[in-house]
């Protein structure tokens, strides 16, 4: 099955909303690259994430970060609206070979600018994380296949989508 763009149900979103909501930009890390993120910035947003998702009472699971995408998404969004005021970056889903969720960098407008996958490495192949236009990250991306299906796929059909989850 490929790569399809799907909504989310209102309770996983309004989690998610409440993560984006309860997040301050003092709590943000600063920057790093030409698209904000290196390693540590990365554990650093992960980091964040999972200290959002246990004040929302919630288990953690072991070991990994399955389950966490909607919400490092949240906080990633949050991320680019307050560091770099690309306020229209949205968190899309993305359903078929699995279910996942990332963010479509955009400024103003429409038009999106990138990617940000701060969960990606919960694919067996996937480095850490994948960020920058569809044209920088599409080798790295097109290596990480999930049952057949590349994630570049899925971020080419997010990049395109005017069906976000917030």
């Amino acid at each position: 099955m490929a790569w399809e763009i799907s909504q989310t149900g209102s309770l996983l979103t309004g989690m998610a909303c409440n993560m984006y909501n309860t997040t301050s930009s003092s709590e943000l890390p600063g920057s790093a690259g030409p698209w904000g993120i290196d390693f540590g910035i990365w554990g650093q947003l992960i980091a964040l994430t999972k200290r959002k998702y246990l004040a929302q009472g919630m288990q953690l699971p072991p070991d990994t970060l399955k389950g966490l995408c909607i919400y490092a998404s949240a906080v990633a969004a949050k991320y680019y609206v307050h560091r770099f005021g690309y306020i229209n970056s949205q968190v899309v889903h993305v359903t078929g070979p699995a279910d996942h969720y990332f963010v479509v960098v955009r400024a103003s407008g429409d038009k999106a600018l990138g990617i940000c996958d701060i969960t990606c490495d919960q694919f067996d192949v996937a480095p850490h994380f994948i960020v920058g236009s569809l044209k920088d990250v599409k080798g790295k991306a097109k290596k990480v296949a999930v049952k057949g299906f590349s994630l570049y796929e899925a971020y080419a059909l997010g990049m395109e989508s005017k069906t976000f989850v917030m």
